[in-house]
């Protein structure tokens, strides 16, 4: 989404992120005419030069290192000029994972076709939908425990 704005945007973040592999995004992206400087390191932080449009078309990845590599291309892919046909040149480590980002494009109105090395994404809208989503409270529960106790009634 950073390449639909226009100009700079510098992505970083924790140690953690700097870990997370994104060659095989960063080189997805160049792909469908994308300018990211990276330095060579494949990981954050990079920079995404923006223009406000991406050309897309075709495009080949390799996804072994991640599946969000698949899933954060077909998610932009809609708004890409051409849009996009994205051909996979290795295997995906979780592909329930894409089958969601799939499901969830279709549900909002984007036409994503399976292909025999990819998915076919057409350029068009993508319909904004009310969805209840069910919070994930596990962060919100104390973290030592509570001052009173249950056998002291």
């Amino acid at each position: 989404m950073a390449a639909l704005a226009v100009g700079p945007v510098r992505l970083d973040g924790d140690a953690r992120l700097r870990d997370r592999p994104n060659a095989g995004l960063i080189a997805g992206l160049r792909d469908a005419g994308v300018r990211i400087d990276d330095d060579g390191r494949g990981r954050a932080p990079f920079t995404v030069h923006g223009t406000g449009r991406v050309p897309g078309g075709a495009v080949t990845v390799d996804a072994s290192e991640s599946s969000q590599v698949v899933s954060g291309l077909l998610l932009a892919a809609a708004r890409f000029d051409e849009g996009l046909d994205l051909r996979l040149s290795g295997g995906v480590p979780s592909m329930p994972h894409v089958d969601m980002t799939v499901t969830t494009l279709r549900g909002h109105g984007v036409d994503v076709v399976a292909t025999e090395r990819g998915w076919r994404v057409a350029p068009g809208p993508i319909a904004a939908r009310d969805v209840v989503v069910e919070p994930d409270l596990s962060n919100a529960a104390p973290s030592s425990p509570p001052p009173w106790s249950p056998a002291a009634g």
